[in-house]
């Protein structure tokens, strides 16, 4: 395919007539400038709520991405998006033939190799790429670019360009590469960035530690990468952003990208997008009912550049189940009502007279207590609560009125329980 790279792609022969007519550089950009919006389908099983986000989704983005196949340490899985059921196929027969239905508009495809020795095996990946585009091609799929993501190691980039490199030229679908933060700048990252068609740059870690607790993006960090990767020259760049929560093995937190630090950095990048920067890349789609990434409508406010709302009730109620609960027995519930998730609060049970005594109906929660005639409830690590969701955290027994109320700061004690 063409090997033209970046802004000429974007722009057309309109920008290309215009520079060269005037005999001069276009001004910079003055204001807001759209960039170009991309967002990842990383689901392996491919349920009803992920149908109806990924076709919800192609009004909102320039380009859906669905990971098509993944090569790990035991073979190939197909994703669910190649069957009618929505289930993924393991190692299938080369008989074997997709059942889905179409996927309508632009549809970016992903392959994925856990295993990074394995796409650097001669033929290996050109392979895979010519199985997905004849297999998306008798779907009749709309395939506007393949994008590779494997887990190269960092001293090997040279010899990975070496494999992307021809199959962009035999290719008339783009092929973009994936890259991270730790590549830049190292030697292999220019030949990576002239033998795609595009890199899509990921600045979030996994996890990254800093004085407010753990992150998937530091956004200092993140500009830093950006810059370095923006000063050299090869293929049009995007930036994945993460919308994607994990969970750290060392505490049982929940790590994420925050939402507001986010929106501040996009609004700056929206107000003057650096030289060289084509667009945003969204890791990855929120689905309803899925609480491992924001929310949609708190991926709706970011792209807004704002801040999505986070709002969190806390009420005394009878406990869960049918029964009717004898006198004095109740139950501590916090529900998340805003845009985006909550983290669960830490609380303080006090009776107005009398006494009190308090336990965990979350086994997320430690009491300690009673301290002064009050108890306190307090998240052993940093928890999410999801927008709609009602959760009891703790059952109380009172001779008479109890009031509740959060305490600040919510962070877990030193033992990682209550404090």
């Amino acid at each position: 395919m063409s090997r033209l790279r970046g802004p000429w792609l974007r722009t057309g022969g309109l920008g290309v007539w215009v520079a060269v007519a005037c005999g001069r550089p276009a001004p910079p950009p003055v204001g807001p400038v759209d960039l170009d919006h991309a967002v990842y389908v990383w689901q392996r099983i491919w349920t009803p709520p992920v149908r109806a986000a990924v076709d919800a989704a192609a009004a909102d983005f320039d380009e859906r991405i669905v990971l098509a196949v993944e090569t790990d340490a035991t073979g190939e899985v197909w994703t669910g998006v190649w069957s009618a059921d929505g289930a993924p196929q393991r190692d299938p027969p080369r008989t074997w033939r997709a059942s889905a239905g179409g996927l309508e508009g632009r549809v970016g495809l992903a392959l994925r190799w856990a295993d990074g020795a394995a796409a650097l095996e001669e033929g290996a990946v050109a392979e895979q790429v010519r199985t997905v585009l004849q297999r998306a091609g008798e779907r009749g799929w709309h395939v506007s670019s393949v994008h590779l993501d494997a887990d190269v190691p960092t001293a090997r980039l040279a010899e990975w360009a070496a494999i992307v490199r021809p199959i962009a030229d035999e290719n008339d679908v783009p092929v973009t590469v994936l890259s991270l933060v730790d590549h830049v700048g190292r030697p292999g990252w220019p030949a990576l960035r002239a033998a795609a068609d595009a890199v899509v740059l990921q600045v979030h870690s996994v996890p990254l530690d800093r004085a407010a607790g753990p992150t998937l993006l530091d956004v200092a960090v993140a500009e830093a990468a950006l810059d370095r990767a923006l000063a050299g020259t090869g293929a049009g760049l995007s930036v994945a952003l993460p919308t994607h929560t994990l969970v750290d093995a060392r505490t049982g937190a929940a790590v994420r990208a925050e939402p507001a630090e986010v929106a501040a950095w996009l609004a700056r990048l929206d107000m003057q997008p650096p030289t060289g920067l084509d667009g945003i890349a969204w890791f990855r789609l929120p689905v309803e009912g899925d609480d491992t990434t924001w929310t949609r409508p708190a991926l709706a406010a970011v792209r807004a550049g704002r801040e999505p709302t986070q709002t969190l009730e806390v009420r005394l109620a009878a406990p869960p189940g049918d029964a009717t609960p004898p006198p004095g027995v109740q139950a501590v519930w916090v529900e998340a009502t805003g845009e985006d998730h909550v983290a669960l609060p830490a609380l303080e049970v006090c009776p107005a007279e009398g006494r009190v005594a308090v336990v965990a109906l979350d086994d997320r929660y430690g009491i300690a207590g009673p301290l002064e005639r009050c108890w306190r409830a307090r998240p052993r690590s940093h928890r999410l609560v999801a927008p709609g969701r009602t959760t009891a955290v703790a059952l109380l027994v009172a001779d008479g009125p109890v009031s509740v109320s959060v305490v600040e700061p919510a962070e877990p004690g030193p033992d990682g329980g209550a404090r």
